[in-house]
């Protein structure tokens, strides 16, 4: 499984509006308690992909999770379902490593 990265610009975009975390959005409930959404399983599924602030390491390194959202929206409770790289360093060192180097990111107006 790989992951798509929500594109971020410096103009306002739908990213920013989600991680505003407005009602009824996954980040109402991600962003107190912890977790910030950069993205998502490129399966299709609406999981988000996250930085886990509960989880700060050396050089304020967090790990990056999945969280499930389906107990989001039935349970309104925050689920890590996986760690997908214990740090942003290890998620680069991964992709850089791949034989044909590899990054999917959703732009914000398509």
């Amino acid at each position: 499984m790989g992951t798509s990265f929500f594109g971020w610009e410096s103009a306002s975009s739908s990213y920013i509006e989600e991680a505003a975390a407005p009602k009824g959005s996954l980040s109402e409930l991600l962003i107190p308690a912890g977790y910030v959404q950069i993205g998502r399983p490129d399966t299709g599924s609406f999981d988000a992909v996250c930085f886990d602030l509960n989880d700060q390491r050396r050089n304020r390194e967090c790990r990056i999770v999945r969280v499930d959202h389906e107990q989001i929206l039935c349970n309104w409770r925050v689920r890590v379902s996986a760690e997908l790289w214990p740090s942003f360093v290890k998620l680069a060192e991964y992709v850089l490593s791949r034989p044909e180097p590899h990054v999917v990111y959703e732009h914000p107006d398509v």
